[in-house]
Formats: C-alpha cells, structure tokens, sequence
C-alpha cells in the first residue's frame, strides 16, 4: 500500500515547509487569542446589559414602589406603561410587577417577540433567552428595609448581540488575511 502525502511532503524543501509551518502556527495562534478575546468581551457584554438593566430597574422601582406598597394595580400599570414610554434608550419587550407574594400587579407587554417563560421572582435577576436576542433584568423592590414587590423587565439586545456578531466575524477574516499575507 502506497503513503499518500507524506512523501510527496518530503520532496518539498525544508526552505519552504518551515515557513508554511511557522504560518499555521501564527494563523493558529492569532485565531486563538481572538477568540479568547471575543468570548471576554461576550462576558463584558452581558455585565453591561445587566447594569443598564437594573439601572432602569432601579428608576421604574422609584416610580412605582408607592403604588405597589398601596397595591394600587392601576397606579402601578400606569407608573409601569409611563417608564417604558419614556426611556427610549432602553428597548423593552415587556414589563412585569409583583407583589411580595408574587402575585402580578401590572404586566405590560409591547412585542410579539415577548418572552412567554416569565421568570421567578428573585432580589435579583438577570437572565439571558435562549437565542440571546433578549434578557431579563429585575430586582426586589424595596421599602424601610421590607421586600415590597419585584420588577421584571425583558429588554431586546439583538442590536448589541449583531455587533458583536459582526465584530467576531471581522476579526477572524482580518486574522485570516493577515495570516495568508505572513
């Protein structure tokens, strides 16, 4: 039986295997610390989203802490449906309130895209959805020292998640095409 390829690589001089080797080597080498890189700044990513959550969070609970104290269901929804029409910045699917026993007081809902599994009550949440398109943030609200209630919200990354898809793939094609030109 006939050795393919090992010997047809022995007939290559050593002048020009070293540099194709050495070229692999970085080309792996590059790749790796990339991607190392990349899943680094995913971590970052989802710190960030959720301290801009919790910051959102933080100022619907301000709003809405007084009505879910009295277990005002109307003054809640319309603290609730006031702090998703103001804050621009942050995209929202829904928003959810609690009371201390987890009943819902107000459960407002802007996207199709929604999440349906709402998750538990917790002093704080932060959860990213399967496909990463969206997370929850939430965090207990509270009132002299008491947990008076929870807050819930989905907020839609997609856009951040894109850019970081986006970013991934321009790095490893710029990996690349400095690894073929080396």
């Amino acid at each position: 039986m006939k050795r393919i390829g090992v010997p047809a690589l022995r007939r290559v001089p050593i002048a020009v295997r070293l540099p194709i080797v050495m070229a692999a080597f970085f080309l792996a080498g590059m790749i790796g610390t990339s991607h190392v890189a990349l899943l680094s700044m995913l971590t970052e990513l989802e710190r960030q989203v959720e301290r801009v959550g919790a910051v959102y969070v933080d100022a619907i609970s301000i709003m809405a802490a007084p009505h879910i104290l009295a277990k005002d269901r109307q003054g809640v929804y319309y603290a609730l449906d006031r702090a998703m029409r103001l804050a621009r910045s942050v995209h929202k699917h829904q928003v959810l309130a609690l009371d201390a026993e987890g009943n819902v007081l107000a459960h407002i809902v802007r996207d199709d895209d929604a999440d349906t599994d709402i998750p538990r009550p917790e002093n704080s949440l932060f959860r990213m959805s399967a496909d990463g398109q969206s997370a929850w943030v939430g965090e207990a609200v509270w009132v002299d020292g008491d947990i008076i209630g929870y807050l819930m919200t989905e907020i839609d990354i997609s856009d951040i998640r894109a850019r970081h898809t986006w970013l991934r793939w321009t790095v490893m094609v710029v990996d690349l095409i400095i690894g073929v030109l080396c």
